[in-house]
């Protein structure tokens, strides 16, 4: 799966998140990434300040994809 700055694939920054995550799981479908692993994968497209706030998030220490991105898209004002 390629990293953020390779082939066009940025961090997010804080800015349309339903974006970034429908990029993000494009890019994991075409990698055949499941859903238990792109969580693991997540932050390293995030920003730094940004990637330690998702961390801290109960939805990421369960390991649950689904209600991560959930809670991303409702959330992301607090992070930035």
């Amino acid at each position: 799966m390629p990293l953020p700055d390779i082939f066009s694939i940025s961090y997010f920054e804080g800015a349309n998140i339903s974006e970034f995550i429908e990029r993000f799981e494009n890019i994991c479908d075409d990698y055949q990434v499941r859903d238990e692993n792109k969580i693991k994968r997540v932050p390293r497209y995030y920003t730094q300040m940004i990637n330690q706030f998702m961390k801290k998030m109960k939805e990421y220490q369960d390991e649950d994809w689904n209600k991560l991105k959930k809670k991303l898209k409702k959330n992301t004002e607090q992070m930035i």
